[in-house]
C-alpha cells in the first residue's frame, strides 16, 4: 500500500519511526565523468515552499555555485534517510533544520549559515526549495547530465519522491501507480489521503483518476513495502546506467523490463543530440522572469556518437546481427518481459574534430526512452572519445 502526499499545511508535529534502509553513503559525494552529455531541466518555482525532483545531475553540482546569482531561493532541504526518526515542524513540507533527519543549505551570508550541512546537488533526489514570500512565479533552468530513474523507498514511512514522466502526456496518479503491485489494489483509497500544494494553500487531490503527476515535482509517498517503483518501464540493476564508451570500449548494454502485470508495452528508444556543454565557469544569464545557469568547464562537443545495435531476430535461419542505429528502435514487451539491448559505437564513423580548448572534446548523444502508454520518459547519456581528443 502506498499513500501520496504533497506538502501538507497543518499544525502540529509529525514524528514517524522507520527502519533505516539507506546506507551512510548518501552523504558521500563523488566526481562525475566529465565526458558528460547535456540536458536542461526547467524547474517551476513560486513563493514559499516548493517540492522539487531533479531529473538531471546538475553541473556544477555545488549549491553555492548553482545559486551564486539567484537570491530568490533562500533555503533548500534534503531528507536524510539514514536515521530512524523523521520529523516535520508543521507538516511533511516544513522540516526541522535542527534535526539529523534533514540536511539544509542556506547562503553563506545567512544568519543560520552555521546549520549548513548540505552542499551538493544530487540527481534522482527530491528537495524542498524555499523561495522568498510574494515572489512571482519563475523558472530555474539547470543544465546537467541526464540520469536513468531510480527510487528507493523506505518501508512503513513517508518518502519524498518524484518521477521521470512524459511531459507531453503526464499520467494521472491512478494510471502511474496502477502498474505497481504495492498499490494497484488500493487505488480507490487515495481519494481520502492525497494532497497537493496550490499557491501556498493545501488542497485535497480530489481524484486520482483525474489529477496528473507533474514532472520535476516531488510528492510525499507512504509505502507499506520496500519498493523501487519508477513507472511501468524499469531500468534493471544489471543495466549500464550510462553509455560511456570512453577511449577503448566498443559495446554497452541497456536492460529494461516491463513491470506491468497486465499490459503489453512498446518501448521506443530514440537517439537525440546533446545540448552544448556549459563552457563558461561562473557565468549566469538572467532576464525579468527566469534564471538560466550555464557553468562548469567540460570537454567540447565533437559531434554525435555513431551507434549500432544488435538485432537477434532470425530471418531465413540467419541472425540479423548488428544494425546501424538510425533515428529510433522499438521493442514490444509483454508483462514481465525484459529487453537486453546491446549497443556498440562505430568509431570508424567519427567525424573529424579539432578541439579549440585545453578541455579536449568528446562525441556526445542522448538516448531517449519512452513507453507506448505515455507514462515514462527518461534518458541515457552516450559518450565516446579518442586518445587525440582527450589530450
Amino acid at each position: 500500500m502506498i499513500t501520496i502526499y504533497q506538502r501538507l499545511h497543518i499544525t502540529g508535529i509529525i514524528k514517524i519511526f522507520t527502519k533505516c534502509l539507506v546506507p551512510n553513503c548518501i552523504l558521500v559525494f563523488f566526481a562525475l565523468n566529465c565526458n558528460a552529455q547535456w540536458l536542461t531541466q526547467e524547474i517551476k518555482l513560486g513563493s514559499n515552499k516548493n517540492a522539487v525532483y531533479l531529473t538531471v545531475q546538475p553541473e556544477p553540482n555545488e549549491w553555492d555555485e548553482i545559486l551564486a546569482n539567484e537570491s530568490r531561493i533562500t533555503k533548500i532541504w534534503l531528507w536524510n534517510k539514514r536515521f530512524s526518526t523523521i520529523q516535520f515542524s508543521v507538516s511533511p513540507d516544513i522540516p526541522l533544520a535542527q534535526t539529523t533527519d534533514w540536511q539544509v543549505w542556506v547562503p553563506k551570508s545567512d544568519p543560520e549559515a552555521f546549520l549548513r550541512n548540505l552542499s551538493t546537488a544530487i540527481g534522482n533526489m527530491a528537495y524542498i526549495f524555499e523561495v522568498k514570500p510574494d515572489t512571482p512565479a519563475f523558472t530555474l533552468r539547470l543544465k546537467g547530465r541526464p540520469i536513468a530513474p531510480k527510487n528507493e523507498w523506505l518501508k512503513d514511512s513517508l518518502n519524498l519522491m518524484g518521477f521521470h514522466i512524459n511531459p507531453n502526456t503526464p499520467p494521472t496518479f491512478h494510471n502511474f501507480f496502477s502498474h505497481s503491485d504495492e498499490i494497484s489494489d488500493v487505488i480507490r483509497k487515495f481519494e481520502d489521503i492525497a494532497y497537493e500544494f496550490k499557491e501556498g494553500d493545501i488542497d485535497n487531490v480530489t481524484s486520482m483518476l483525474l489529477n496528473q503527476i507533474e514532472i520535476g515535482k516531488a510528492y510525499w509517498i507512504r509505502s507499506k513495502k520496500i519498493s523501487e517503483y519508477t513507472g511501468p518501464i524499469a531500468v534493471l540493476d544489471s543495466s549500464d546506467k550510462t553509455v560511456d564508451f570512453g577511449i577503448a570500449l566498443t559495446e554497452k548494454e541497456i536492460h529494461l523490463k516491463n513491470v506491468s502485470e497486465s499490459d503489453s508495452i512498446t518501448v521506443t528508444i530514440t537517439q537525440i543530440p546533446s545540448e552544448f556543454p556549459p563552457h563558461n565557469l561562473g557565468v549566469a544569464e538572467t532576464n525579468a522572469d527566469d534564471l538560466f545557469i550555464e557553468t562548469f568547464e567540460t570537454p567540447e562537443l565533437a559531434g554525435s556518437v555513431p551507434l549500432s545495435y544488435y538485432d537477434p531476430t532470425v530471418v531465413d535461419n540467419v541472425v540479423v546481427g548488428w544494425v546501424e542505429f538510425n533515428g529510433f528502435i522499438s521493442q514490444k514487451l509483454e508483462p514481465g518481459e525484459e529487453w537486453k539491448l546491446r549497443i556498440a559505437v562505430r568509431r570508424v564513423d567519427f567525424e573529424a574534430y579539432i578541439p579549440e580548448s585545453p578541455n579536449g572534446a568528446s562525441y556526445q548523444s542522448i538516448l531517449k526512452v519512452e513507453d507506448s502508454l505515455g507514462i515514462n520518459r527518461f534518458y541515457f547519456p552516450v559518450s565516446a572519445t579518442t586518445t587525440e581528443l582527450s589530450n
